[in-house]
């Protein structure tokens, strides 16, 4: 037992003559972390911004800023954080490690079945401790191979969204919370752009995004069509009704399908410019997903007095490739490790389609993001809320709008995942919609109805 402790004591003797520097431990553009011998610390920088770690909490380091640092440096990096760790802790230990090993130091005692000092012996640390003296830390060689300059995937994202000029698809008005006849407040009429689904699927990488998407929305009009043959005065006329002798209504859906896939990459030292480009194929039609959708929804509520309609054919299907682009900034207003954090991006782009007309525009935007982060930085935002707004000018010299508000709750989260619901309300103000919406109103809008948005997502963190 004397042999065993005296080993200890020269060991421990020997490393604290060696563990006694500072310095620089990594070093990437603005990002540089170092260790501090005499606070016993490592320092965290990006830019102008500093933030410190005692030694024996490496970890919270790695948890809360390694997604800041290029994942091909993340390994070697962490190898080195525990290599200092280690060593300091058996030449100098912190108080909170001396009480770590002493409780289990004791475990292992108190679990023993022998507690003599003759040849029963207790092992304490069946693993031996893997640690360097030598603490010079190279620099590390960066790469750069990724998938398109993206690096690491971080994440991925999938959602479903709908949108309805009435507000929970109708469920207001069931309940009798609001009524049809007042449109200009929150319901709308079903005329105009009446309802849309998007499924998505989006990946996060450290540097960027790949988003792919499908969108299908219905405009809709009353028409009349032929219903008969009435005799005037002698003479035969046609007839021409809004309303069938069963009672639905005659109307006319443009459906408008887009399918796109989309890069996002964020550029620059600072990583604060981004280039966003996009390819995809836009289907108009008197049919589609939305359109089915709209009627098969009012068919099925049909009891609650819910209006029927008859869709009537006028079109045959067009169908256009197309591609975009955005070059923007990111502004971020405050640190976004604060409680509540803002951040902004502001862009400018355009599109060309084989189609031309409207669907060929230059466009200018932005949106504001707010979010209040949980008090643990390794978990999600408990809220995030965002205001946008869109203008295109077209080829055809039509200005579309589209601006509004939206925000996300979590329902569900458990380590790196989370269900996540999404509320928002807007108007879009395009060329198609204005075609269609003859009587639409609102208190945003006076000449059209507002869009209500519901939806919901699941995403994974890796």
């Amino acid at each position: 037992m004397k042999i065993v402790s005296l080993t200890s004591f020269l060991l421990l003797f020997g490393l604290s003559t060696f563990a006694n520097e500072s310095g620089v431990i990594y070093r990437h553009e603005k990002i540089q972390i170092e260790y501090d011998r005499n606070e016993d610390k490592f320092i965290f920088k990006n830019g102008n911004f500093l933030k410190e770690y005692p030694r024996f909490r490496y970890r919270d380091m790695i948890l809360e800023k390694f997604i800041q640092v290029p994942s091909e440096d993340r390994q070697k990096l962490e190898e080195r954080l525990k290599l200092i760790k280690n060593t300091y802790r058996m030449g100098d230990a912190a108080p909170e490690e001396v009480l770590s090993s002493a409780l289990s130091d004791f475990e292992a005692i108190n679990n023993a079945k022998d507690y003599d000092c003759g040849d029963s012996r207790i092992s304490i640390n069946e693993e031996s401790p893997d640690f360097v003296v030598d603490m010079e830390i190279p620099k590390i060689e960066l790469k750069k191979d990724s998938f398109l300059g993206l690096g690491e995937l971080q994440s991925a994202e999938f959602e479903l969204n709908t949108s309805n000029d009435n507000p929970l698809h109708g469920a207001l008005m069931f309940v009798g919370v609001t009524e049809y006849e007042k449109r200009d407040t929150f319901e709308g009429d079903d005329r105009g752009l009446t309802f849309g689904a998007k499924p998505s699927a989006r990946f996060k990488y450290e540097n960027g995004e790949l988003s792919i998407s499908y969108s299908s929305k219905v405009y809709t009009k009353l028409v009349s069509k032929p219903c008969g043959i009435v005799e005037i005065g002698g003479l035969m006329y046609q007839r021409h009704c809004y309303q069938n002798e069963d009672g639905t209504w005659n109307q006319e859906a443009l459906n408008r399908d887009d399918l796109d896939i989309k890069v996002y990459r964020r550029i620059g030292d600072d990583k604060s410019t981004f280039v966003e480009v996009g390819v995809g194929i836009t289907t108009f039609d008197d049919k589609g997903l939305a359109a089915s959708t709209q009627r098969g929804w009012h068919e099925l509520t049909q009891e609650n007095g819910t209006v029927q309609y008859e869709n009537v054919e006028h079109m045959e299907r067009v169908m256009s490739p197309k591609a975009n682009i955005r070059i923007g900034k990111i502004i971020d207003l405050t640190d976004p490790d604060n409680k509540v954090s803002l951040s902004s991006e502001v862009y400018t782009g355009g599109q060309v389609s084989y189609i031309g007309g409207n669907e060929n525009f230059i466009s200018i935007g932005g949106d504001l993001k707010i979010k209040i982060n949980n008090d643990d930085k390794t978990k999600f935002p408990i809220v995030e809320t965002r205001f946008y707004y869109d203008a295109q000018i077209t080829q055809l010299n039509e200005v579309n709008e589209n601006y509004g508000v939206e925000a996300r709750v979590n329902l569900y989260e458990r380590d790196k995942s989370r269900v996540f619901f999404k509320v928002g309300m807007g108007v879009e103000d395009d060329y198609n919609n204005r075609l269609s919406e003859l009587y639409g109103q609102s208190f945003v809008d006076d000449r059209l109805d507002l869009q209500h948005y519901l939806g919901i997502g699941f995403e994974q963190r890796f």
